[in-house]
């Protein structure tokens, strides 16, 4: 799962043939997604929409092709997926509920 507030800044991946100082930028980016994951069991974001889906780009990448967005404006708001629903906590990290 990788957890993102609205912001101005945003990670692309680079496409195939693409130069090796343009690899190496990206291999900062993937790092720098990667620093912001959090593993889940499937079950708790089995029933996922759109909006949690990662960008087209981020699926020819073995390391974000499975990542789950939960994206919010508020890191502190709960995101639902079917019965469960997460939210980041300041003290605890990730809480989740199930219905």
């Amino acid at each position: 799962m990788f957890s993102h507030a609205s912001s101005p800044g945003s990670h692309t991946i680079p496409a195939s043939g693409a130069s090796s100082s343009v690899l190496r930028r990206c291999d900062g980016a993937v790092r720098t997604i990667l620093k912001h994951t959090l593993p889940v069991p499937a079950a708790w974001v089995a029933d996922r929409r759109r909006e949690h889906h990662a960008p087209a780009a981020w699926h020819k990448h073995a390391l974000l092709a499975d990542l789950v967005l939960l994206p919010s404006a508020d890191p502190a708001a709960a995101t639902q997926f079917g019965r469960h629903s997460l939210r980041l906590d300041p003290s605890l990290g990730l809480v989740h509920q199930a219905d």
